[in-house]
């Protein structure tokens, strides 16, 4: 698991007591690199390490078929770093490449099943490229794979993409609302605040419409910026970050209190559309669910 901070990347892994007990002591790793900054806070089992610095607004993370992490940097492109595992939690960048110059790029990053095709996005598309994992190379400038129409610009920027395992060829890509409030979203039609999958085979080079093409698995996600998929029974999973400024009976929520006063907002599909349960406290803008995060679970 990695975690990002500013301009710096954190690994972050978790190992049993009789390994933690043979594996070398941080402080003997002389090429660990110290963070200016307090280190996450973690739960027990798990330790953090600082592995990268320097880097231009890190967001989407991915691992290659040939073990290299490939990094979005926002604003920048795709970065590869190849990382080199000295034991314990002593772990090292060998060697840094840009893969993709693409100031355009924003969040999303994902890899098809076998490696050979990279995926990217940025506020008004998603890219793809042929990709050589041996080489760290991804060839020609990349197609446009899906159009998002985003007329005003809006709040949300990212859109997290997701190749799943369980089904053939088929991408997720999340948008998220165009402002705090986007009663928009209650049209289905304008494609805010929803998570889609795409048929992405190579062979297909006809450019989709986010708003008119793909198959629904959820909207009224205001920022939906988690994806995750379930390794057994391929159930979609995600995470929504929540309106600023939530009230309750008008007096602001305190945000250090969310896991204690919110319900999770739950979620089921109907066949393709998600509908939403109520939650137990009712906010400022309804179309667009809870402040606090919450999960989805979709089931192909």
């Amino acid at each position: 698991m990695f975690l990002q901070k500013s301009s710096h990347l954190f690994f972050c892994f978790a190992y049993a007591a009789t390994q933690a007990a043979s594996a070398p002591a941080s402080s003997s790793c002389v090429s660990a690199l110290q963070p200016n900054f307090p280190a996450p806070s973690l739960a027990p089992g798990y330790k953090a390490q600082l592995i990268a610095t320097n880097l231009a607004k890190p967001r989407g993370l991915t691992v290659d078929s040939d073990g290299q992490l490939l990094v979005v940097q926002q604003g920048v492109g795709i970065t590869s770093l190849r990382i080199h595992d000295q034991g314990g939690d002593c772990l090292e960048v060998l060697h840094k490449v840009d893969v993709v110059r693409n100031a355009n790029l924003t969040h999303g990053i994902a890899l098809s099943g076998d490696s050979k095709t990279l995926y990217a996005s940025s506020a008004q598309a998603v890219f793809s490229w042929p990709y050589d994992a041996a080489k760290s190379n991804a060839s020609g400038i990349g197609n446009d794979l899906i159009a998002v129409t985003n007329k005003s610009g809006g709040d949300h920027v990212t859109r997290t993409l997701l190749f799943v395992k369980k089904q053939k060829d088929t991408l997720i890509v999340s948008r998220g609302s165009d402002s705090n409030v986007d009663f928009d979203s209650l049209d289905l039609t304008t494609g805010h605040c929803q998570i889609k999958s795409f048929a992405v085979e190579r062979d297909n080079i006809s450019v989709q419409n986010f708003n008119t093409t793909g198959k629904l698995l959820g909207w009224g996600l205001r920022n939906p910026v988690g994806i995750a998929e379930h390794p057994i029974t391929g159930g979609i999973y995600s995470v929504d970050m929540g309106m600023d400024y939530a009230t309750r009976n008008g007096k602001p929520f305190p945000k250090t209190s969310l896991a204690m006063n919110w319900t999770t907002t739950a979620l089921s599909v109907k066949p393709t559309i998600w509908t939403k349960a109520s939650t137990t406290d009712t906010l400022t803008a309804t179309p667009l669910g809870t402040w606090m995060p919450f999960l989805i679970k979709a089931t192909w």
